[in-house]
């Protein structure tokens, strides 16, 4: 019986991604796969897996913030264009960047930001720090 997640862009790039964290490093092959997975939905999406991949060309930008007492996670990720860092939550797909819309009108399956948060864990590259509950509660 054929699996049906794998099946859906999202269970493609979850094998992916785990293709990814078993190796420890980002192929040629991986990434031609994750243009096609994410890619195939036209420019805006092709879009986004190149601008993940600068992302993950500047080391540091993206960090795992956690709260201290609640141990709640979110991710920051500074946009290399513009500096400013953005709040993601990547099981949810969410991030408060502007193309996120796209994601939610359905042109793409998650902004460059998410798949950065998530081929950073995959790569196990990622920076985390740990906030005070206080803080936590006033990130966007």
């Amino acid at each position: 019986m054929r699996d049906t997640a794998a099946a859906t862009p999202i269970g493609a790039l979850d094998a992916l991604l785990h293709s990814i964290s078993t190796a420890g490093d980002l192929t040629d092959n991986h990434i031609l796969t994750l243009m096609h997975i994410v890619g195939q939905r036209g420019n805006v999406t092709t879009t986004s897996v190149l601008g993940a991949l600068r992302i993950l060309d500047n080391p540091g930008s993206v960090q795992k913030l956690v709260a201290r007492g609640t141990r709640r996670a979110v991710y920051q990720v500074k946009d290399p264009d513009s500096e400013i860092k953005l709040t993601c939550r990547p099981a949810l797909r969410y991030c408060t960047c502007s193309q996120f819309f796209q994601v939610l009108v359905r042109e793409s399956i998650m902004c460059e930001h998410v798949l950065a948060v998530k081929l950073t864990e995959a790569l196990g590259t990622l920076d985390k720090t740990e906030i005070s509950d206080e803080s936590f509660a006033d990130l966007p």
